[in-house]
């Protein structure tokens, strides 16, 4: 058969598979663009609600949404991006498939057959240059690199983006990686992992999370010594967009070695490489990027960051200052998100709500009130039961309708003092999100003991209401009582009575209270916890 023939057979056929392609790819936005505005929705908006942390109004700005570290910049896709990806789809993309699926399999096995010879070193070389390769074949042509590493640390921290992150550190300066054990559990994986070095730790469970450190602390002490590579860490432990960095955890610090920061500065216009939540699924992630003629990346290497006596005692402390160095050197904000904020996203996934119900700011809220993500998770359960429509955002009406399946049918007086509160929670918002749910009910003591302990360590005796505490145990658990004292000790500067707390309005009558006829007398009662709590909240 003449070339030319078959030239114009493979030509054919490619516009057909590309014209297929780009019409299958027109799909992708109708099919996303519910979830895209579910995930926008369910986080909720800033303002001056005294159930929103003082943290966050600063950073965001009144009336903003709230920033979400955990959704990718490019989710959707434009219509410039669906006719490059249809056209690179049957040209470029089969090259770099084949060539990504070769590199993997051919250096596994060279690896294993060094690892066998007794040949660690060069087993670490093969690593490295074949995942150099396999980065070429996601089209990261050229990796620009400022600065140097140094050869005197024990931790090599880095901020954690894209799924290929480990895989940049490995292919430039072959790091002993610290990762979860489960990540390398396959065969193929375990190979990869014996011939970096990589030191496995298991996140599961106190003991599992103390010998963790202890394996950080004798390896970063090797890499101090000059005795192995410096160990390479991701301190935020997730992935996340590049618009921030979030919360460090201090692992890597508490040893009290020197520490060199470095940034991956991914530059895009696009198709985002970050791998989140909020965004394309991981296959979809890796379609796109290598249907892009090239990926840019940058990686800077900053300061060694050397601890002092006192933040050796304190790695919190020295894990603040590197983290606040590295955020200032990618210009962008620091917030309180951590990696709990993704275990609550996954949570609130499974009790069918938006995965964005889970991002609360996770170590704003546990500095703040010392909550545990079990405490959140149970929560998350009944506000679930609050929204009837799954959309993570709870209306008045649904509001008043949890009182009313949890109590009984509220009276008049009770529906304006239900109104009235509901607006003080949401700020003067239409819709509750989960975040100011949570601060609501952090801002009441847990228990008994708890709000004693408080007026305990007041400067001022507190005249007790034992009519008030039985009424407490009595509905203990009902997201209510616990929800409405509350707004009304947050705004008190120490003391508040039954009074002010059970005539919301001038026109609520007094002798019926939030739960019926019960009327104590009107004795101030000490605001308590919310008296020092009130500055993290307003």
């Amino acid at each position: 058969m003449d070339l030319t023939v078959v030239f114009q057979i493979l030509v054919t056929l490619q516009a057909v598979v590309a014209t297929s392609i780009f019409w299958l790819l027109s799909y992708y936005n109708p099919k996303q663009q519910k979830r895209f505005q579910e995930a926008h929705e369910a986080l909720g908006k800033k303002d001056q609600s005294p159930f929103e942390l003082a943290a966050f109004r600063q950073k965001f700005g009144t009336g903003m949404g709230q920033q979400n570290p955990f959704e990718n910049t490019t989710w959707l896709l434009t219509f410039y991006e669906k006719l490059k990806m249809s056209i690179l789809a049957v040209t470029v993309f089969p090259v770099r498939a084949f060539g990504m699926l070769l590199t993997v399999v051919q250096t596994a096995l060279v690896a294993a057959l060094l690892l066998q010879l007794g040949l660690p070193g060069l087993a670490r070389s093969a690593v490295a240059w074949g995942t150099r390769v396999l980065l070429f074949c996601f089209g990261f042509v050229h990796i620009r690199q400022v600065g140097k590493p140094a050869s005197d640390i024990g931790v090599l921290v880095s901020n954690h983006c894209s799924f290929l992150d480990g895989a940049v550190w490995i292919g430039l300066c072959t790091p002993r990686v610290f990762a979860e054990e489960s990540n390398f559990k396959g065969a193929l994986m375990q190979v990869f992992a014996k011939a970096l070095q990589i030191v496995l730790f298991d996140r599961g469970g106190a003991d599992s999370r103390r010998m963790a450190r202890e394996r950080m602390a004798s390896a970063s002490a090797e890499s101090c010594a000059g005795k192995a590579p410096p160990i390479l860490v991701f301190p935020e432990g997730t992935t996340h967009n590049l618009q921030t960095i979030i919360t460090f955890k201090d692992g890597a610090f508490a040893p009290g070695h020197p520490v060199q920061p470095a940034l991956l500065r991914y530059k895009f216009q696009h198709c985002d490489p970050t791998w989140v939540y909020a965004g394309p699924q991981l296959p979809m992630l890796a379609f796109r990027l290598m249907c892009q003629v090239v990926n840019h990346l940058e990686v800077v290497y900053l300061p060694v960051c050397y601890p002092s006596e006192e933040e050796k005692g304190n790695p919190h402390k020295f894990a603040r200052r590197v983290q606040l160095a590295m955020a200032r050197a990618m210009e962008v904000p620091v917030t309180e998100h951590s990696v709990e904020d993704l275990q609550l996203q996954a949570a609130a996934v499974k009790a069918h709500l938006p995965a964005e119900v889970g991002v609360v700011g996770f170590s704003a809220l546990k500095e703040t009130f010392a909550v545990d993500t079990r405490q959140i998770k149970d929560q998350m359960l009944v506000f679930r039961q609050m929204t009837h429509d799954g959309s993570g955002l709870v209306n008045l009406e649904e509001f008043c309708d949890c009182f009313r399946r949890a109590f009984h049918e509220p009276s008049q007086g009770q529906k304006k003092l239900l109104q009235k509160f509901f607006e003080q929670l949401t700020g003067g918002q239409e819709l509750l999100d989960f975040r100011k749910f949570l601060i609501g009910l952090a801002l009441v003591p847990e228990d008994k003991e708890e709000a004693a302990r408080s007026r305990a360590g007041s400067e001022e005796a507190a005249t007790s209401l034992p009519k008030l505490e039985v009424l407490l145990d009595k509905y203990r658990g009902q997201m209510y009582v616990h929800l409405a004292f509350a707004a009304f000790a947050a705004s008190c500067d120490s003391t508040i009575t039954w009074k002010e707390f059970n005539s919301a309005n001038s026109g609520y009558d007094s002798t019926h209270s939030l739960h019926g006829s019960f009327n104590p007398d009107d004795e101030p009662a000490r605001a308590g916890t919310w008296t020092h709590r009130r500055a993290a909240t307003t």
